[in-house]
């Protein structure tokens, strides 16, 4: 995992998943945020190196974030889409 430090908080981007889209290699994260209150708040993201996209403060459940990031990996999410995939993943949880 890669670990960014700022102010009072920590980020990790853990990889959870690639995949082959066309001309392009998706990776796909799972960010956990660790607040100063030491309370983690997860979200998630996807890049392919040109294009990306991360949602932060999504859950603070580690299952439902799992839960998630196993549904973008398998659905091959792309950047563009992200945003309303989780969207509509919350309205259902």
């Amino acid at each position: 995992p890669t670990e960014i430090r700022k102010g009072g908080f920590a980020l990790r981007e853990i990889l959870i998943g690639k995949k082959q889209i066309m001309d392009r290699q998706y990776r796909y994260y799972l960010l956990a945020e660790t607040a100063e209150n030491d309370c983690e708040y997860y979200g998630v993201k996807i890049t392919d190196g040109r294009e990306d996209a991360a949602l932060r403060n999504i859950t603070v459940s580690q299952r439902n974030i799992q839960s998630l990031g196993a549904l973008l990996v398998d659905f091959s999410v792309t950047p563009m889409t992200l945003r309303d995939v989780v969207e509509d993943w919350l309205a259902r949880n």
